[in-house]
C-alpha cells in the first residue's frame, strides 16, 4: 500500500509540475522579468513536491477519485518521453563532445557557505561549466561548391553574471574560436540584469575585430536592460548589428544570405519579410539564405524568408532536464521540440543550442552549447 502510495504521489507531482511548466511557459517565459516570474520559476518543483506528498496521502486515507492525477501524470511521462525520443532520432548525425576550456566557471566566493555546500552536493550532476561542442552538418539545397565546408561558429545567451567568472567567459570565446570558423553568428542575451552591461563588456572582449565576419543580434533580455548599449557595445567591437536585416557572406564565387531577425523583440511585418525577400532575389538569387533568430518562436520568419536552415536560442535547453520526462521551465510557448537540438519548420531545418550562460548556477543533463555548423551542398 505505502509503495503504491508513493508511485501515484509521485506521477500526481509530475502532473502538477508540468501543469505549472506549461503555464509558465504559455503565459510568463516571454515576460519582462518580475517577481511574479521569478516567484512561479522557483516555486514549480516545491510545489509539485507537495501536490505529490498530498496525493500520496490521499491514497493512504482511500480518498475517492485519487488515482485520476495519478493516471494523468502517467500520460503526461509517456507524451514527454516520445518527445525525446523524436528530438533524438532529429539529432542523429550531430556530434556532441565535451570542450575544455582550461578553467572552472562557477564564482563561489559569491555564495554564502550554506549555497556553496549545496552547489557542492549537487556538483556531480551539474554541467554550468561543462561545456560541450556541437557538430551539425546542414544541407543547403543549392549551395556553392566553393561554399561547401564553410563553418558557422554559433555563440548564444552568454547571461553575464557574477554567478559565473569573466575568465570562464574569455575563456569559453578563446576556445570557441581556436576551432577555425570561417563566421561567427552571435544569439544575443549578453546579459540577465542591466547594471553587468560593463561586464558583459569586458568577459565578451574576445569577439572584438577578429578576422572573420561577427553577425549579431539581440536577445530580449538586451531589450529589457538596454538595447542602446549593446547595439553600441557591438558595433565597437566590428560586428555587424543584424536589426531584422540581411547580410550577405561569400567565398570564391559562392554565397550565403544570413537573415538576422531580432523579432518578436522589434517586430516584423509580412511587407518586410516581402521586401527582404525582394531583395535576396534581385542583388544574389542563387545564394541559399540562413536564419539567425534568439527565440524559436522566431523560426516561422525565417521558414517565410525561404530559409534553409535556422539556428536559436534562447530556451537555455531547459537548464534543467530529467530523465523520461525531459525539459522543464522551456522559457517559450513553442512546442517542446524546439526546446533544444533538431528539428524541422516545413523543409526548413531548425537548430536549437543550450547557450553559454545561466540563470542561476545550476545544469541538470543540459551543458552549456557551442555550436559549429558545417555546410554542405545538398
Amino acid at each position: 500500500m505505502i509503495a503504491m502510495a508513493l508511485a501515484e504521489g509521485f506521477l500526481s507531482g509530475v502532473c502538477s509540475g508540468a501543469i505549472l511548466v506549461w503555464f509558465y511557459n504559455r503565459f510568463l517565459a516571454s515576460r519582462r522579468e518580475s517577481y511574479a516570474k521569478k516567484a512561479m520559476s522557483l516555486a514549480t518543483i516545491p510545489l509539485a513536491t507537495l501536490a505529490g506528498a498530498l496525493h500520496a496521502v490521499a491514497v493512504l486515507a482511500d480518498f475517492p477519485h485519487s488515482s485520476i492525477p495519478a493516471l494523468a501524470g502517467l500520460a503526461i511521462v509517456v507524451l514527454k518521453a516520445r518527445t525525446v525520443i523524436r528530438q533524438r532520432k532529429l539529432g542523429r548525425g550531430v556530434v556532441r563532445q565535451h570542450l575544455d576550456v582550461g578553467t572552472h566557471g562557477i564564482n563561489w566566493r559569491r555564495y554564502h557557505p550554506v549555497v556553496r555546500a549545496g552547489l557542492g552536493l549537487l556538483a556531480p550532476i551539474n554541467r554550468v561549466d561543462r561545456l560541450e561542442l556541437v557538430e551539425v552538418e546542414a544541407r543547403i539545397p543549392g549551395l556553392h561548391p566553393d561554399m561547401d565546408g564553410y563553418r558557422i561558429l554559433h555563440l548564444t545567451d552568454f547571461h553575464v553574471h557574477p554567478t559565473l567568472r569573466k575568465q570562464w567567459f574569455g575563456a569559453v570565446i578563446d576556445r570557441s574560436l581556436d576551432l577555425g570558423p570561417d563566421a561567427v553568428l552571435v544569439g544575443g542575451d549578453y546579459v540577465s540584469r542591466r547594471w553587468h552591461g560593463r561586464n558583459a563588456e569586458a568577459a565578451l572582449a574576445g569577439l572584438a575585430h577578429l578576422d572573420v565576419p561577427v553577425l549579431a543580434i539581440r536577445g530580449n533580455h538586451d531589450f529589457w536592460t538596454g538595447p542602446r548599449f549593446f547595439a553600441r557595445m557591438l558595433r565597437n567591437w566590428g560586428a555587424e548589428l543584424m536589426v531584422n536585416d540581411l547580410v550577405l557572406l561569400t567565398r570564391g564565387e559562392g554565397a550565403l544570405w544570413v537573415a538576422g531577425i531580432e523579432a518578436p523583440y522589434i517586430p516584423m511585418t509580412h511587407r518586410a519579410v516581402g521586401e527582404l525577400r525582394g531583395r535576396m532575389e534581385s542583388e544574389r538569387p542563387d545564394a541559399p539564405r540562413l536564419g539567425l533568430v534568439h527565440t524559436p518562436e522566431a523560426f516561422s520568419l525565417a521558414a517565410e524568408l525561404g530559409c534553409a536552415f535556422a539556428i536559436a536560442g534562447h530556451t537555455h535547453g531547459g537548464q534543467i532536464r530529467l530523465p523520461f520526462f525531459g525539459t522543464t521551465i522551456a522559457g517559450c510557448a513553442e512546442p517542446a521540440e524546439f526546446v533544444w537540438g533538431m528539428g524541422h519548420v516545413g523543409g526548413m531545418t531548425t537548430c536549437v543550442s543550450n547557450g553559454i550562460g545561466a540563470f542561476f548556477p545550476l545544469r541538470v543533463m543540459c551543458p552549456p552549447q557551442v555550436v559549429v555548423v558545417t555546410l554542405r551542398a545538398g
